[in-house]
């Protein structure tokens, strides 16, 4: 397995559709959530379709809930584009890992 560490633009917003993808693989997408930064949404999309999504919220009030951290793992299958999407971006890494 090899693993890609792909970098979010200035809009939240990672692609890379270059030859790797022409094997198919998954895209691994963490959020971390802080003080300065409470709440996070990721999208992810193959083929113009949304396919997995994931929140990650750092609640400082009294009884609610907070998950300041999550993640998903989302499938490409060969020959397919793919996207994420992050909102904000701070706080969120994105990968790619295939088989070569």
């Amino acid at each position: 397995m090899s693993y890609r560490n792909i970098v979010l633009n200035e809009q939240g917003e990672a692609a890379d559709n270059s030859a790797f993808g022409s094997y198919g693989g998954f895209v691994v997408a963490h959020i971390e959530c802080g003080p300065s930064n409470r709440q996070i949404t990721v999208d992810g999309y193959v083929d113009g379709a949304k396919v997995v999504s994931a929140t990650a919220a750092d609640n400082s009030a009294p009884g609610v809930i907070s998950s300041p951290s999550q993640s998903f793992t989302m499938p490409v299958p060969p020959g397919s584009n793919w996207k994420v999407v992050a909102k904000p971006a701070k706080g969120v890494q994105v990968w790619w890992a295939a088989r070569f």
